[in-house]
């Protein structure tokens, strides 16, 4: 399932929003295109939700990327992560926008710091999705 669910993450993230440039699968040294997206799988869990089938989450980070070249750009930063996380948090936040690789999704509160990557250094927000499918027991 993590596979499915990342994939649809990106594939929406890479077709549907338009405040992104482009979405990762992976993180690499470098990213093009900002702001930019590296979509990773975080943790899980499972519960019993009934006697026909189990609740099962699987929790993803969505890391958005905006480099800083002087003090002089942080608010352009800022702004772009706003408008970014603000998309993705509305586009997430619809029933069914995974389609059928999850049965909801819940974006939760985001972290917001500086990264210091290869090609320097980067304001960064990181925006946390819950993904919930249910399993039928075999």
């Amino acid at each position: 399932m993590f596979s499915a669910i990342r994939t649809a993450i990106i594939d929406k993230i890479n077709n549907d929003l338009t405040k992104i440039q482009v979405a990762y699968r992976s993180d690499r040294s470098t990213l093009e295109g900002f702001p930019a997206a590296v979509v990773s799988p975080s943790e899980n869990e499972a519960d019993y939700s009934s006697t026909a089938d189990d609740r099962r989450a699987y929790v993803f980070k969505v890391r958005v990327y905006y480099p800083i070249k002087d003090e002089s750009e942080q608010e352009t930063a800022d702004l772009a992560l706003e408008e970014a996380l603000d998309e993705m948090i509305d586009a997430f936040s619809q029933r069914g926008s995974l389609g059928a690789a999850c049965d909801w999704i819940t974006p939760v509160p985001s972290v917001w710091q500086y990264e210091e990557r290869a090609d320097g250094i980067h304001r960064m927000a990181e925006l946390t999705l819950r993904c919930v499918k249910y399993a039928p027991i075999a």
